[in-house]
């Protein structure tokens, strides 16, 4: 997918290395597995993490996040048992 974005950047005369690659992604933790999980990351935050990282590793610069169940809540954790184990790693 990314070749695909990458060369559709050279072809227009644009340097693939200084764009941001971005993805929006549906993230809830906790609850039941989501039913696309192509479209969406559901499940304890490590699990979350490892999926986030699967999609960094493709290429992508920018998570962009759609929350499920209660937004504020979710944010809360998403900060918390999320993005702060991610940076450590990464």
């Amino acid at each position: 997918m990314m070749d695909v974005v990458r060369r559709a950047a050279e072809h227009a005369g644009r340097d693939p290395d200084s764009l941001d690659y971005a993805y929006n992604v549906g993230v809830r933790i906790g609850g039941r597995p989501a039913d696309d999980p192509e479209r969406r990351v559901t499940g304890e935050p490590d699990e979350i993490v490892e999926r986030l990282l699967e999609l960094l590793d493709l290429g992508f610069t920018v998570l962009n996040f759609w929350f499920g169940g209660r937004r504020d809540e979710q944010q809360e954790r998403l900060a918390s048992e999320v993005v702060r184990p991610l940076r450590q790693l990464g």
